[in-house]
């Protein structure tokens, strides 16, 4: 077994994927070639084929081709696959089992639309299990010394004219002789019928995928990637185009002859087999040469197996087993003008050849027509004459086509109601029979449609039937009387745009569609207008086409539905205003807790600057009473030095009070500014947060309530300031009024720490009373709380939880400790 290089194994595992492609593209080319009602079992083989062929090939197969040689005629190792050896054995593995598994494609598309599917699973083992690997031994084993026999005689096939197609058409052609002809393939007389594609431009595509994968079918066949193998891929290119080209010269020959879609693929396809056997060696002229040949090689096998009424559906035999003869002959033909072959002994090289082609033709032919035989004698390989005419979608794998189009039928006529329409029947379709049925049943309609009417006279609703060009009533019911509250007399024969609008019934004309639950106005005889759901629908029948008007009189649920509206109206309108006093008492919240800030910062300013006012008052009257002394001339030093010590200590009293009250005033005006204007900015958190709680010491002035504050003073936050001095402020507030009755002693703690490096988590905390498990649920609803008329809004709270999740864009969770209440809040350090 080679070993590969890095470049070589993704070379080889490119063009085994391409390989792979080709199941697509046969199944393509197949299915579109042959009848519909057989496309299903057709695509159903070539999976099966491929999932067959590669466990068989896992199973024995790549031992028997690849294993060590007994003798050159099969190899006895590896069964199983039993552990994997190399990359490059595992690689060239994959590759080979796909070249097995085109091999066993091949037959599926001649002897589709009569092989049972059981019977293709027996011929599929057959040639993965003992035809291919076997003779693939004898011609492709080089590995050891003990090559396969053909390969020691120097049989040259590069990459399967003869090992993989030709070997796959001579299993097609037994396939075919056993299993006979398909029914009305061969008149009597001796005409041939071709029977309908299903859809051949699928088959373009088959040939197409079929072309994409030869290119790794032949350029992976020299297991590495060089020279050799781009000459390959290019060969590929030249020979499926000169094959092509051969089919289109033999036919456009005589004008009067049309260019069957068929001959030409299959004429591309034969050119690619014929170039396979040599697409390395091959110059571009010789795999033109070879090509060209390859295609009238197809055309006239083609025509030999049709004169001699062989039945291949696809022309499998003709492109692959005629074609790849050719290729594996031709080659040596042409040796001459190859400079990489000219070393060849043409005549004993030939000669070899012929043995390979041979030997595949009696080895694969021979075993599998015996095989088959014997298999046709226990089981029967063809399917019953009454399941062929059906189709083999059905009648094996229970799925047919042509149902599937009557059914598309009805579902038109449901659609279109339109009564004239008839199934077309197809006496070589599985469902003609029913076709024909259900035709008669529906003349049989026409006849009972009058019948109808003494049924359409019992309905509720009003029906009114009217001609399409006048818009002439023709036909109404007891209900449109009732409606109207015309005669019959007075509504038959007139336009129906008398009994409604006629420019909504003109807007509903044009549509030329089946028009449900449209609203229309219509009039009375009395003139009383009325508000109609209506329905119209178009019926066909063999002599007259009209429409149907089914009505519905809608004027009571419209004012039931207007006066739903108004009220839903008014419901939302008191919504609006309650959202707005909502809004209004939140403001009206924030403002309280600003004006009680303000009124313990007054009352806390108060005292400092009463003290100074003192103070001044005092040093000025030392001041006088020194001037006054020294006017007199009674100022002594003793005098003197004592009033300068009181003024002394008066200054610095009034210095104290004073910077206290400016501290109170500037920790005020920063936490007030901040919750007035709401700004973003960067601020210290610590810094900011002891301003916080300067600003509301006065209301804990009085009380036994001890606040500190844990935070790393190196913390910054890019955020709203106000918001923030708003939450702690609620927070406080709430727990004075609710943690702690009056003259406890307590301790509140505002602990802050980092979270990762994008977020902080500020824990607050009271020894108080608590909260009630019963009351957490409801203690971020607004207007709820527990001192209502005690001077509780039942809104703090809310807006803490407003703030946070909001504009702030953190999380607060309420804790449950042992004591007191505590809220986790976490909060990004800049905002989104």
């Amino acid at each position: 077994m080679p070993q590969l290089t890095v470049i070589d194994q993704i070379w080889m595992l490119i063009c085994a994927a391409l390989v792979f492609t080709m199941q697509l593209g046969f199944t393509s080319l197949e299915a579109g070639i042959t009848r519909s009602k057989n496309t299903i079992n057709v695509a159903m083989k070539n999976a099966t084929d491929l999932v067959i062929s590669v466990a068989a090939f896992w199973l024995v197969g790549y031992s028997l081709m690849y294993g060590d040689s007994f003798y050159g005629l099969v190899g006895l190792d590896t069964f199983a696959l039993y552990e994997y050896g190399s990359s490059s054995e595992i690689i060239i593995f994959f590759f080979q089992a796909m070249f097995c598994a085109t091999a066993v494609t091949l037959m599926s598309g001649a002897v589709a639309e009569r092989l049972r599917y059981r019977g293709f699973i027996f011929i599929a083992m057959i040639i993965s299990l003992v035809i291919y690997p076997l003779f693939g031994h004898w011609a492709w084993h080089t590995d050891n010394s003990q090559q396969g026999w053909l390969a020691a005689l120097g049989f040259y096939d590069y990459a399967g004219s003869t090992v993989v197609h030709s070997l796959g058409g001579w299993v097609a052609l037994a396939a075919v002789i056993v299993i006979g002809p398909r029914q009305q393939r061969f008149n009597k007389n001796g005409e041939v019928n071709q029977f309908s594609s299903h859809n051949l431009a699928i088959s373009l595509l088959g040939t197409l995928l079929l072309w994409l994968g030869w290119f790794g079918f032949n350029g992976g066949s020299n297991f590495t990637f060089n020279e050799q193998s781009v000459i390959a891929v290019v060969n590929t290119l030249l020979g499926g185009t000169a094959g092509g080209c051969a089919v289109l010269s033999s036919l456009l020959k005589n004008r009067n002859v049309k260019i069957h879609p068929t001959m030409l693929l299959n004429g591309c396809l034969a050119g690619l087999v014929s170039v396979t056997a040599g697409a390395n060696v091959l110059s571009s002229w010789g795999a033109i040469f070879m090509g060209g040949i390859g295609g009238y090689v197809m055309i006239s096998v083609s025509r030999l197996l049709v004169y001699m009424k062989i039945d291949d559906a696809v022309d499998a035999i003709a492109v692959h087993l005629g074609a790849g003869c050719w290729g594996t002959l031709g080659l040596v033909l042409i040796s001459p003008f190859q400079p990489a072959l000219a070393h060849w002994d043409a005549l004993e090289q030939f000669a070899i050849q012929c043995i390979g082609v041979i030997v595949c033709g009696l080895w694969a032919f021979g075993v599998s027509f015996l095989a088959l035989h014997a298999i046709n004698r226990f089981t029967p390989l063809r399917v019953t004459p009454v399941a062929e005419r059906m189709g083999l979608n059905i009648t094996e794998h229970g799925a047919p086509t042509e149902l599937h189009d009557f059914m598309d039928f009805l579902h038109q006529q449901t659609i279109h109601e339109d009564l004239s329409l008839r199934a077309n029947i197809d006496p070589f379709s599985e469902i003609g029979v029913i076709a024909e049925k259900y035709n008669q049943v529906l003349d049989k309609l026409q006849q009972t449609v009058t019948q109808s009417n003494v049924i359409l006279q019992s309905v509720a609703d009003p029906i009114i039937a009217f001609k399409p060009n006048d818009l002439i009533v023709v036909s109404v019911n007891k209900a449109t009387k009732r409606l109207f509250g015309y005669g019959l007399e007075e509504m038959l024969n007139k336009p129906i745009t008398q009994l409604v609008s006629a420019e909504k019934m003109n807007t509903l004309l044009k549509r030329k569609i089946n028009t449900k639950y449209e609203e229309i106005e219509g009039r009375r005889a009395d003139g009383k207008k009325l508000l109609l759901e209506v329905s119209l629908a178009k019926t066909a029948l063999t002599k007259n086409n009209y429409y149907t008007l089914i009505l519905k009189d809608i004027s009571e649920r419209k004012e039931k539905e207007l006066q739903v509206l108004n009220a839903k109206q008014q419901a939302e309108n008191t919504l609006e205003k309650l959202q707005s006093m909502q809004n209004h008492l939140v403001q009206t919240e924030k403002l309280a807790a600003l004006g009680q800030l303000v009124a313990g910062i007054a009352h806390e300013v108060n005292t400092p600057l009463g003290i100074a006012v003192t103070t001044a008052s005092h040093i000025n009257g030392e001041i006088n009473q020194i001037i006054g002394d020294y006017s007199s001339g009674e100022l002594t030093e003793e005098v003197f030095n004592e009033g300068l010590n009181k003024i002394q200590e008066s200054v610095q009293l009034l210095l104290k009070n004073a910077n206290r009250a400016s501290q109170l005033i500037r920790s005020f005006k920063t936490v007030a500014v901040d919750q007035t204007n709401a700004e973003r900015r960067l601020f210290k958190l610590q810094s900011y947060l002891e301003d916080i709680l300067d600003s509301l010491r006065p209301n804990f002035r009085k009380t036994n309530i001890i606040i500190t504050v844990q935070c790393d003073d190196a913390i910054e936050l890019d955020s709203y300031p106000g918001l923030l001095a708003q939450i702690i402020t609620n927070l406080l507030m709430n727990s004075l009024i609710h943690g702690f009755e009056p003259d406890q002693h307590g301790k509140i703690v505002l602990e802050v720490n980092r979270k990762g490096a994008t977020h902080i988590t500020l824990l607050y905390k009271d020894n108080g009373k608590g909260i009630s498990l019963d009351i957490i649920p409801h203690i971020y609803e607004p207007f709820y709380t527990t001192r209502r008329g005690k001077g509780g809004s039942g809104l703090g709270l809310h807006i803490v939880h407003n703030l946070v999740v909001g504009p702030l864009g953190g999380q607060i969770e309420t804790l449950t400790p042992d004591q007191g209440a505590a809220f986790l809040i976490t909060l990004p350090m800049s905002v989104p």
